[in-house]
C-alpha cells in the first residue's frame, strides 16, 4: 500500500523543522494520538543528518483476520533522518517504522519546502508484509491506520504551532 501526506503550516520551513525536532512535541504528538510509553530515544545530529528515533506502544482494533501478526498493543519504533537544510531552507529526509514481531514494513522519504511564511511538509511511503495469502490484507489494515494517524498529527502539530506563533 503506498502512503502519501501534504502537511501545509503557516510558518517558514526553519519554524517547522524547530517544531518537527523538538522532543516535547514529539511526546505530546505521540501522546495526543493514543501512544503511551512514548519515549524519545534520539533526536538531535546523527549518521546521515538530523536524526529522531521515538519509541511508544501503539493500540489498535485488531480485526479476526489479523489476530495472528499483530497485538491490542504493539512496541512501535521510528526513525526519522533529516538532510541538512539546503540554500533555500528546504529539507529532504526518510523514515522507517518497525513493530515488534509484526511482519509488515513501512518506509518512505519526506521533504519541507516553504516560503517565508508557508511551509508543505510532503510524506510518501510503502507499507508492505510478505505473509502468504493475508500479506495484502494485514498491509493495506497497517497502512490505512497510518494514514489517519498522519491526520491527526498534522492536526496537532498545527495547533502547536498556532501557540508558538501567533
Amino acid at each position: 500500500m503506498r502512503l502519501h501526506a501534504r502537511h501545509d503550516y503557516e510558518a517558514d520551513p526553519a519554524e517547522v523543522f524547530v517544531m518537527l525536532t523538538d522532543e516535547a512535541f514529539l511526546r505530546a504528538k505521540l501522546a495526543a494520538c493514543g501512544d503511551t510509553d512514548v519515549r524519545v530515544l534520539e533526536c538531535g545530529p546523527g549518521p546521515g543528518g538530523f536524526r529522531i528515533v521515538t519509541r511508544r506502544m501503539v493500540a489498535l482494533e485488531v480485526p479476526g483476520f489479523a489476530r495472528r501478526f499483530l497485538r491490542p498493543a504493539n512496541a512501535v519504533t521510528q526513525t526519522d533522518v533529516w538532510s541538512d537544510p539546503d540554500a533555500d531552507g528546504s529539507r529532504t529526509g526518510t523514515w522507517q517504522v518497525e513493530a515488534s514481531g509484526v511482519p509488515v514494513t513501512m518506509t518512505g522519504t519526506m521533504t519541507l519546502t516553504g516560503t517565508s511564511r508557508h511551509s508543505v511538509e510532503e510524506i510518501e511511503g510503502a507499507v508492505s508484509c510478505s505473509v502468504p495469502i493475508v500479506g495484502g490484507r494485514l498491509a493495506t489494515f497497517v497502512g490505512r491506520t497510518a494514514a489517519g494517524n498522519l491526520v491527526a498529527e498534522h492536526a496537532f502539530a498545527e495547533r502547536w504551532l498556532a501557540t508558538r506563533t501567533g
